[in-house]
């Protein structure tokens, strides 16, 4: 009687489970069906740029793995837009990739490898084993810290790090045998790496497609070559043909001084970046665009930006500290306080006598806890409408997570941020299985730091 009691209990639970997951996946096709419209390119930016006016469920806006399935199963009004829907939507998902990539990267080499700030004494790295000596025993090992070593100098450039030796020997993870932690499991940033490389090849896909099948020269095929191009250039593929556009420029202060802030005006300011970089634009140019430039956040964003690409600068004005209640959009705020702590950790490799690694730490966590107005902040029930797009919208949250990595009292916050997205949860039941291995790494360093 117990054991057919128990087995009974069993399958119970088991059924739940493969209804729940059933389900919930049958509930999101039908509100996709709700919205019985068919999409149209303005529509499609509405979603991408978070349109205030919009009455769509925020969830599709606010995950994207949500959103490209979303996107995947919609109906268009012409079969470019679908191309445009998705093109964005993967070039979105490729930076996401990547702010996961580097996250997962310096968890690694804080955890295990080599701390960037002695603010926690002892508890890292967990290893036993010093670099000289893991070097003598474990290759693959090594090449996991070389590696992460290489991607920590690509931090706030969105660049793919491409590895032979990886290419070579396929390696998702490694188990060290420490004798005093036991076995531990380091996963592969290239793995992220990997999915971001093909979520660039889907994206300039797309846009060559819809560039291809779109044939009025308008704000939306602006945005398409604008982003295609970025892809390019954050991986030295350079299209020359592309800057012969004369009106190139005016467009893009056109969009810059629109008086609708958008989540599109940041790669703007990356495409200045990017052009200077490769010297499509001298600094003269740049002068004359940052002076035609209306808006004060883009104008601080653009200069905080060269400095991180180590360009020449506008002019000799110290670029004040900012402040989160100063701004009145959502989508400037949290883009200055990351290019801010991106500064401030890119000063630790140039100056080691003061810890800003843990100067970037108190910067963005400044952001996520003085700028945003939470209710219940460990398990983010309760959240305000304007930082629903801090707390999910592509790399911001893995890119200020990475930043804030050192707060220990902020951790199980940052950890509730990231579950919210990323595990499956009331808010996200439908969620990208890639991220549980980041997801592993994550309590590890919490392990190590909250004792």
């Amino acid at each position: 009687m117990g054991k057919n009691f128990i087995i009974l209990i069993f399958v119970t639970f088991s059924i739940g489970i493969i209804f729940k997951y059933f389900f919930s996946f049958r509930e999101f096709e039908d509100d996709a069906k709700k919205i019985n419209i068919e999409f149209s390119l303005s529509e499609i930016d509405m979603i991408l740029y978070n349109d205030p006016n919009l009455n769509f469920d925020k969830v599709l806006s606010n995950h994207l793995y949500e959103l490209e399935q979303y996107f995947l199963n919609a109906k268009y009004d012409f079969s470019y837009s679908k191309d445009y829907a998705l093109a964005n939507v993967y070039f979105l998902r490729y930076k996401e990739y990547i702010a996961a990539r580097n996250l997962l990267s310096e968890i690694n080499h804080n955890l295990y490898f080599e701390p960037r700030s002695i603010k926690h004494g002892k508890k890292i790295p967990i290893l036993s084993t010093g670099l000289e000596e893991l070097a003598l025993t474990n290759t693959n090992a090594i090449e996991y810290y070389r590696y992460q070593k290489e991607i920590s100098n690509t931090y706030g450039e969105y660049k793919l790090v491409d590895s032979d030796f990886f290419n070579m020997n396929p390696s998702d993870l490694i188990v060290l045998n420490d004798f005093e932690q036991g076995d531990l499991t380091i996963y592969n940033p290239y793995f992220y790496n990997q999915k971001a490389k093909k979520y660039f090849k889907k994206s300039i896909s797309c846009f060559n497609d819809f560039l291809a099948n779109y044939k009025t020269q308008d704000e939306y095929y602006f945005k398409a070559s604008i982003r295609q191009e970025l892809l390019n250039m954050y991986n030295n593929h350079l299209v020359e043909i592309f800057f012969e556009n004369e009106s190139i420029y005016e467009n893009i202060l056109n969009l810059l001084n629109n008086d609708y802030i958008n989540g599109f005006q940041p790669d703007l300011v990356d495409f200045l970046i990017y052009a200077e970089k490769n010297t499509y634009l001298d600094l003269d140019e740049a002068k004359k665009l940052y002076k035609k430039i209306d808006n004060k956040s883009i104008k601080v964003l653009y200069r905080m930006k060269r400095e991180i690409f180590d360009l020449k600068k506008i002019n000799k004005r110290k670029i004040r500290n900012i402040e989160c209640e100063n701004f009145e959009d959502n989508v400037l705020p949290v883009e200055l306080y990351i290019a801010e702590s991106e500064l401030m950790f890119r000063k630790d490799k140039k100056n080691n006598d003061f810890d800003w690694i843990d100067m970037a730490d108190s910067n963005i966590n400044d952001f996520w806890t003085k700028c945003i107005t939470v209710y219940h902040q460990i398990d983010m029930e309760e959240v305000c409408d304007g930082c629903l797009v801090y707390n999910n919208y592509d790399y911001t949250l893995l890119t200020s997570f990475r930043l804030g990595l050192w707060h220990g009292g902020q951790l199980p916050v940052w950890n509730g941020r990231f579950n919210r997205v990323y595990t499956k949860t009331f808010d996200a039941d439908i969620v990208d299985p890639s991220f549980g291995r980041l997801r592993d790494q994550i309590d590890l360093w919490m392990g190590a730091i909250i004792k």
